[in-house]
């Protein structure tokens, strides 16, 4: 199985490596370079068909735009902020290896083109 991102959650057998993963930063190595991203780590329904799995987000938070300032008494400047979110595979997940350079976050290659 090739390493994948998804629109939709895909339920893997949890373990406490995988759910150790919740909220860590990784960085997804793709053609264009390198992305950082945060781990979300989400337990399917007990009483539901996928009990006992999990399912591993990524995400990512973007600011653009300039800073909007307000006169409004000391409110901090306002930027426009969009965000993508895909989930991992059993590959993708078993792909994470540790970051020499930041032992707290995960490198995880994977092809998205």
């Amino acid at each position: 199985m090739k390493p994948e991102l998804s629109d939709n959650p895909i339920w893997i057998t949890s373990t406490s490596e995988i759910l150790a993963l919740d909220g860590k930063v990784a960085r997804i190595i793709d053609k264009d370079g390198r992305t950082r991203v945060n781990l979300r780590v989400t337990n399917a329904d007990p009483r539901g068909p996928d009990a006992g799995k999990c399912s591993v987000a990524v995400w990512q938070s973007i600011m653009t735009g300039e800073p909007q300032w307000s006169n409004t008494g000391g409110t901090p400047p306002t930027q426009t902020s969009h965000g993508w979110r895909g989930f991992l595979n059993e590959a993708a997940v078993d792909s994470l290896v540790a970051n020499a350079e930041e032992p707290e976050s995960k490198d995880l290659q994977i092809d998205l083109t």
